[in-house]
């Protein structure tokens, strides 16, 4: 008979000291972090990685190679772009990037079908690509019908046409924007919550 552990680590040692397989959480809050560590790129069972709070610069392509990766979150550091390869991690409910120095999403993002909440309040997002959304920053992609929760998306100024599809939405954050006017079409979220 044999056993398989699961481990959740919270520090380097843990990642360092033990069965790469078996590491399904990484969680390195507030750890003074420059940049992700190299070894988190071959925890090939890893499921949630939350680096928040620290001062990466930069994500690297190997990102792409947590394809198991669930919930990303790496708000508030210094991030300033996404690589193209974010659109390998399939798996991605959850990615939170909130504070930081991002002003350009990839296209990729948009590969990311099973993505349930996307935080990218307190960035300097000024352009999207076409794929993901038309006009910069004023429209909210097609491929985000699937969300439950959206939080502030910046500097738009009218709430974009393809959000009323969005009918599973249940959470809608607008605030850090230049909206003046609710238009009657929110009634089409009928599954709406919290505005």
């Amino acid at each position: 008979m044999s056993f398989t552990f699961a481990l959740n680590c919270y520090d380097l040692d843990c990642i360092r000291n033990n069965n790469k397989d078996e590491i399904i959480e990484v969680e390195l809050i507030s750890k003074n972090l420059l940049s992700i560590p190299e070894e988190i790129f071959n925890l090939k069972n890893l499921g949630s990685l939350d680096l928040s709070s620290n001062s990466i610069t930069t994500i690297p392509k190997e990102i792409g190679n947590l394809t198991n990766l669930v919930r990303l979150n790496l708000q508030v550091n210094g991030i300033t772009t996404i690589p193209k390869e974010i659109g390998n991690l399939k798996k991605l409910k959850k990615l939170v990037l909130h504070g930081n120095e991002i002003s350009t999403l990839p296209k990729e993002i948009s590969s990311l079908k099973n993505l349930k909440l996307l935080e990218l309040s307190g960035n300097n997002i000024s352009d999207i690509p076409k794929e993901i959304g038309e006009n910069g920053i004023k429209d909210i992609p097609k491929e985000f019908e699937n969300l439950t929760q959206l939080k502030t998306f910046n500097r738009i100024s009218e709430i974009p046409k393809v959000l009323f599809n969005m009918k599973g939405l249940e959470e809608l954050y607008l605030n850090v924007n230049m909206i003046t006017a609710i238009p009657k079409e929110i009634g089409n979220l009928s599954k709406l919550k919290r505005l």
